[in-house]
C-alpha cells in the first residue's frame, strides 16, 4: 500500500544522530526485538517518538556484521497489529540477517579482489610499456652510436691504406667529425 511506501521514505530519512540508543545496539551487535513498541527502554525515547509517528507497533531488527564491524541493519516492523513472531520465526530472521552479512562480505571481498587484479593488470601494462620504451631507447642509442663508429672504423682503415695526402686529410676530417658526434 502507499502508506507503507511513505513509511519507508520517512524512516530512511532519519538522521543518524537522531537514534543514539538504536545505533549503540547495532554497533554492539545486539538485535532489537520489541513485541510492543512501548517496551523500548527509557533511553530510547527519541527512537520511540520516531517509530510511533509511523504507527509501528512491533519491531525486529538485526545488525549486519561485516568483518567484525556493523555495516548496517535489516528489520521488520509491524504497523497493522502487534507481531505474532515465535522463537522459530525470530531465529529464522536472525539466520537471514547472517546470510545477508555473509553475502555482503563475499561481495566486498570479490570487489576487493577485482580491484587488486585491475591494479596488477594496470601495473603490468605500465611495466610492459616502460620495457618497450627502454628497448626503443636502447635501439635508438645503439643506432646513433653505431653509425658514427662505423664511419670512424671504415675511414680509419682507408686513412691507413691511402698514400694521397689530400685523401688522408679528407678521411681524417670525416673521422674527427664522427668522433665529435660521439662526445
Amino acid at each position: 500500500s502507499n502508506s507503507s511506501l511513505a513509511e519507508i521514505d520517512q524512516l530512511q530519512g532519519v538522521p543518524f544522530d537522531a537514534t543514539p540508543w538504536w545505533n549503540g545496539e547495532m554497533i554492539s551487535d545486539r538485535a532489537i526485538y520489541m513485541h510492543k513498541l512501548e517496551e523500548l527502554p527509557p533511553e530510547a525515547k527519541s527512537e520511540y517518538e520516531i517509530l510511533k509517528v509511523q504507527n509501528i507497533k512491533s519491531i525486529l531488527v538485526e545488525p549486519l556484521i561485516i568483518n567484525g564491524k556493523t555495516w548496517g541493519y535489516v528489520g521488520i516492523d509491524f504497523v497493522k497489529d502487534y507481531d505474532l513472531l515465535d522463537n522459530i520465526a525470530i531465529e529464522w530472521f536472525t539466520s537471514v540477517a547472517g546470510m545477508m552479512s555473509l553475502s555482503i562480505q563475499l561481495r566486498q571481498s570479490q570487489d576487493s579482489e577485482r580491484m587488486e587484479r585491475e591494479q596488477l593488470k594496470a601495473a603490468k601494462e605500465k611495466a610492459e610499456e616502460l620495457n618497450m620504451l627502454v628497448s626503443s631507447f636502447i635501439a635508438n642509442v645503439n643506432h646513433e652510436i653505431r653509425t658514427p663508429l662505423n664511419s670512424i672504423i671504415s675511414f680509419s682503415e682507408l686513412l691507413i691504406e691511402t698514400e694521397d695526402y689530400q685523401e688522408r686529410k679528407e678521411f681524417y676530417s670525416i673521422v674527427k667529425r664522427n668522433s665529435d658526434w660521439l662526445t
